[in-house]
């Protein structure tokens, strides 16, 4: 597909998440590109530097790795005497490898056991929650990906089933009954990305153009699941919400 654009000679080309951009960037090195999100623009090899991008490619990065960190922090406001925490993750996606050793690092930098769950095909997911749950894993981070966010449902039923919960990337797997999401406003994204298109068209370089770092964050909780699994959420979590699911 990202051929067939280069073939009918647009002028610019929106890229969605780091696959889309991967395929852009390697069918052409000319026409402009605008990111609407990727993991890690720089550490991908997206862009020389967010300041400077340096070549055809710029728009949008949602620093996701730096972001689990975070997500490990809000998981432990509810299980503090939490030993090990597992990785559900797709390893084959362009920017998931960073994300995993991103997650992986704050795991280990608190003292905890990091546990990786690989998943690759639909039929792997409960096969994996079922290994964590003979490991004892009580809770998880969750990588998104194209993959993972379609699969939100059978993870998110297949962690209620084991009894695990998980901090996600992504609201949408909060909507299918999850616990907790916090991340980049996506939609915010999405909007600045189209901005960056507008201002490509009028005549500026992608090149001089800086990527932007996503400056409005997220967290929404389910009180609904909470309250239904017997879980205390602390008041510092709650408070900080932008949106409590009852």
């Amino acid at each position: 597909m990202a051929h067939k654009l280069v073939q009918t000679r647009v002028e610019v080309i929106l890229a969605a998440g780091s696959e889309g951009i991967v395929a852009a960037k390697n069918a052409t090195t000319t026409i402009p590109i605008v990111m609407t999100n990727s993991g890690d623009a720089v550490r991908a090899g997206f862009v020389a530097s967010l300041a400077r991008p340096g070549g055809n490619i710029t728009g949008m990065t949602q620093i996701s790795p730096e972001l689990a960190g975070k997500r490990l922090e809000m998981l432990l406001e509810i299980f503090s005497d939490l030993q090990r925490v597992g990785i559900l993750w797709n390893p084959i996606h362009p920017s998931t490898p960073i994300t995993f050793q991103e997650a992986a690092a704050a795991i280990e930098q608190r003292g905890l056991v990091p546990l990786s769950f690989e998943v690759k095909a639909s039929e792997e997911i409960e096969t994996q929650l079922q290994k964590a749950a003979e490991q004892n894993v009580r809770g998880f981070l969750v990588i998104r990906d194209p993959f993972t966010l379609r699969n939100r449902v059978r993870i998110v039923n297949g962690l209620h089933r084991h009894s695990m919960l998980a901090v996600f990337e992504s609201p949408e797997f909060v909507d299918a009954g999850g616990l907790m999401y916090f991340g980049a406003d996506f939609a915010q994204l999405f909007r600045e990305s189209a901005s960056y298109v507008d201002r490509i068209l009028k005549g500026a370089s992608p090149a001089d153009l800086p990527v932007q770092q996503p400056t409005k964050f997220s967290l929404v909780i389910n009180v609904r699941v909470a309250h239904a699994r017997g879980i205390n959420i602390p008041q510092s979590l709650l408070v900080r919400a932008d949106d409590l699911i009852e």
